[in-house]
């Protein structure tokens, strides 16, 4: 009976270690995500998302961003749920990566309802793919950088084909930023757009730029 008893013990005790190591890792909450907006727009993480929607006619209206991010990386993000309230106002979403200390370049992926393109205008490269009849609503966005090459790409599954261009970066160029954005051109008065991100990821490099799912606020007061 005692070895029946002492058997028992074990195995509970086996049990709770084994609940332990399946315990979900704590959730990083560290407010990282630096917000640019004007009244009456909004930028915030809700239902693990972060939410961004204004009404103005301007390009970016609406910025969460990042700084830091150095070395060799490859960063992603998805976005969803993007509105275009009608046809005359289109909305446009986009990543964008830019030197911020020494001015020396920046790139961007975007979307708008029915074209994905990427551009570097200080190194005259753009591409965009377009689609007929389609409206895009959802994609992903990706920015990686191999010593001084950087590439970077624009997808949606409206669209067949992937807008990509690659451009050089200086080896010296440090402390990237990287931010997300939503606009709108020839946007009517209070018309709002909107769109979602989800599932930002940094993998490989350094610096202070983090992945983040969303599932907690993460803006800075």
């Amino acid at each position: 009976m005692k070895s029946f008893k002492l058997l028992l013990l074990l195995l509970a005790a086996g049990l709770l270690l084994q609940c332990k190591k399946e315990e979900a890792a704590p959730k990083d909450c560290a407010a990282r995500w630096k917000i640019i907006k004007y009244t009456g727009d909004e930028a915030k993480v809700e239902n693990g998302h972060l939410f961004m929607s204004t009404n103005r006619n301007d390009a970016f209206p609406v910025q969460s961003y990042q700084r830091g991010v150095t070395g060799d990386f490859e960063i992603s993000v998805d976005f969803n749920n993007l509105t275009n309230p009608d046809l005359l106002s289109q909305s446009i979403t986009s990543i964008l990566i830019n030197d911020t200390i020494n001015g020396g370049f920046f790139a961007e992926a975007s979307a708008t309802s029915n074209t994905v393109f990427t551009q570097c205008l200080l190194q005259g490269k753009a591409d965009y793919k377009y689609g007929l009849l389609t409206q895009v609503k959802n994609g992903k966005f990706k920015i990686s950088r191999t010593g001084n090459s950087m590439t970077v790409e624009a997808s949606s599954p409206a669209i067949s084909e992937t807008a990509k261009i690659t451009i050089n970066v200086p080896s010296t160029v440090t402390g990237l930023q990287i931010g997300v954005m939503l606009g709108a051109s020839t946007n009517k008065d209070n018309q709002r757009n909107s769109v979602e991100f989800d599932n930002f990821s940094i993998t490989n490099g350094g610096g202070k730029v983090k992945s983040d799912q969303f599932d907690c606020n993460t803006v800075i007061p």
